[in-house]
């Protein structure tokens, strides 16, 4: 197989805005699962499946939007006519740089003109309101949840316009798909439950990195006293050396990226990620115990429980104040849950240092509130209006965002306020909830087995032997 690839070469329209195309963030099609999975007590003929498409050739789909011309191949020259003649794009080339936004844009058009509505948080979400068919588009991938008759209705209007792979529909009927890989994510259709997984071939090629393969596993994925050992040369603080720092900067970065689809390593990602402008032995350390955590559990699962509609989004929050010895500086975690479905989960530093434990979950409650706000524009956009409650175990940060103003805390920058306007507008509410029941809590600090346990429960997450089918 082979493709037709320009190679543009850069010139004054290096700022230019026009060439931005946007991709959906991981929570939509997170999002369409969860909806999938909140379907108990529907009738059987009105449940909605999920249904995947793929556009061939996509670029080739758009008109070109500029006058370009191009160099043809060889093999496209009758004898004696290469290097003398070129071509004039009728349509977008893989490799010009528009080439993506022009797609955007086709796909666009093309959705509308069926009778969907674009989203407003992200281009790349549309709702049918007539049909109730709700889609999210990633570069050529077309995830929709709908009833079946209105997904096939979807891919008999796409393959009108475009060529099109059908990859089929995932739902409980005997014919219908049971398993299916999704930007290297597994989905599967169980009995009572829809599972996802991340791709753990990224823990592979990190083992291959560091050269664990066969070293024995560890049941946390870091420790609040990563020291080394006697068998260790050298001092923490130490450097690496150029090329290993290479390796290390490829590491963190898979790591951080395996985070997205597994809590249970994002704060240990978070830490090595901060080490990357300048590794030095004690990064690699904590770098090497997040890699031995995963040869003892290479594969997590995530089993969305079949469950009524939900009404309310939870967005649960929790900080770790002046956690990073170092620094001083608190560190902030957050999971966005959809009834009993975990869609989003973050874990970061504050960039400002806090005076107060309560200062630091208040800062923790103003980020989960932006996430929140941004994950129910999401939904309004796939056609579901939700409401969003915040949760903390923070009696004094819940305090301070129900007030109005700033009280005695005088220090806190009046632009973190605006919390206190969406509580009194009636936008989201911030309820409370016992420390040993916040899930967040694992994206704030090292935990030991128990605990990772516990909250791994809540998230629905459970460990598997093997290989997905």
């Amino acid at each position: 197989r082979s493709r037709w690839v320009g190679r543009q070469i850069k010139g004054n329209d290096n700022d230019r805005d026009d060439l931005y195309a946007a991709t959906p963030p991981l929570e939509a099609k997170k999002a369409l699962i969860a909806l999938a999975s909140c379907q108990k007590g529907v009738p059987r003929n009105k449940i909605k499946k999920l249904g995947f498409i793929d556009i061939r050739k996509a670029y080739f789909h758009a008109k070109a939007k500029r006058l370009m011309y191009v160099a043809l191949p060889e093999e496209f020259c009758e004898p004696g006519e290469f290097g003398k003649v070129c071509g004039r794009l009728n349509f977008s080339l893989y490799g010009t740089r528009d080439a993506a936004n022009n797609w955007e844009e086709c796909y666009t058009q093309f959705l509308i003109s069926i009778g969907f509505k674009q989203g407003l948080s992200s281009p790349c979400i549309f709702h049918h309101p007539i049909k109730s068919i709700s889609t999210v588009v990633h570069g050529d991938d077309f995830t929709s949840l709908a009833e079946e008759k209105d997904l096939i209705w979807l891919r008999k209007q796409l393959e009108q316009r475009f060529l099109i792979k059908d990859r089929g529909i995932l739902g409980p009927d005997p014919h219908d798909l049971k398993e299916i890989r999704l930007l290297n994510r597994v989905i599967a259709w169980e009995s009572d439950h829809i599972r996802f997984e991340a791709d753990q071939r990224h823990g592979e090629i990190l083992l291959d990195a560091l050269d664990l393969r066969g070293a024995k596993g560890v049941e946390t994925p870091g420790t609040v006293d990563n020291k080394l050992t006697n068998d260790q040369e050298g001092d923490e603080s130490e450097p690496l050396d150029p090329s290993m720092s290479t390796r290390y900067r490829a590491c963190a970065a898979r790591c951080n990226f395996l985070g997205l689809d597994r809590p249970d390593v994002q704060y240990s990602a978070k830490e090595v990620s901060r080490g990357m402008a300048s590794p030095t032995v004690g990064d690699l350390i904590r770098l090497k115990r997040l890699a031995r955590y995963l040869i003892k559990y290479p594969r997590a699962v995530f089993k969305y429980k079949f469950q009524s509609p939900v009404k309310t989004v939870k967005v649960y929050s929790d900080s770790d104040w002046a956690g990073c010895i170092k620094t001083r500086k608190s560190t902030q975690g957050g999971v966005v849950m959809i009834g009993g479905c975990c869609i989003k989960s973050w874990s970061s530093t504050q960039a400002i240092i806090s005076l107060s434990s309560a200062e630091a979950e208040y800062y923790g409650i103003v980020k989960a509130s932006s996430v929140g706000l941004g994950v129910r524009a999401m939904f309004k956009d796939l056609g579901i209006d939700l409401m969003l409650d915040i949760v903390t175990d923070a009696s004094a940060a819940k305090g301070i965002a129900a007030r109005r103003g700033l009280g005695k805390t005088r220090h806190i920058d009046v632009h973190y306020l605006w919390v206190q306007e969406r509580v009194a507008q009636g936008d989201l509410t911030v309820s409370k909830c016992w420390g040993g029941e916040n899930p967040a809590d694992l994206l704030t600090k090292y935990l030991n087995r128990d605990k990772m346990s516990q909250a791994r429960l809540f998230f629905g997450m459970h460990y598997a032997e093997g290989r997905a089918e």
